[in-house]
């Protein structure tokens, strides 16, 4: 839990501080007057695109007191620019669930990130990559289906 925190904390002080690029020179100019161009920033125009997905798997046969008894696999995606943080959270009905987090980057709608997560009490962390389609992300031969995004 502690190194989830930790790596959400690290992502959003990241984002928080590629956000916060403007010269504190309110009219771009250092000490000398010459014009600072470091601290000139254009609209670069990036947006922050959020995508879910979420597969559940009923039991097959289910004796009667486990007749709703469903695996879960969410995906929660953040888009903005190249680099990409979200949610991964394995869910079994009657296993230890796998739950954490990770950061990484996009290309080609194939992400590559680094999955910090917990599993039987125990912290580990792996190397990940997810293919999104129009209707899917597929991440370790599984393809969970995209769904609308919770409003949190």
């Amino acid at each position: 839990m502690m190194k989830r925190n930790m790596l959400f904390l690290m992502t959003i002080l990241m984002i928080a501080g590629c956000n916060n690029l403007k010269s504190p020179n309110s009219n771009n100019q250092n000490s000398s007057g010459k014009t600072d161009t470091l601290g000139v920033v254009n609209d670069l125009n990036i947006t922050t695109e959020k995508l879910c997905f979420m597969s559940e798997t009923p039991w097959k046969d289910p004796t009667p007191e486990f007749k709703n008894a469903k695996d879960i696999i969410r995906l929660e995606i953040t888009v903005t620019g190249k680099n990409v943080y979200g949610i991964y959270n394995w869910i079994p009905y009657a296993k230890d669930s796998r739950i954490g987090s990770f950061v990484g980057t996009i290309d080609n709608k194939k992400i590559k990130a680094k999955y910090v997560y917990q599993q039987e009490g125990v912290y580990a962390e792996e190397d990940i990559e997810i293919i999104l389609t129009d209707t899917n992300a597929v991440l370790n031969r599984v393809n969970i289906p995209k769904i609308t995004c919770p409003e949190y």
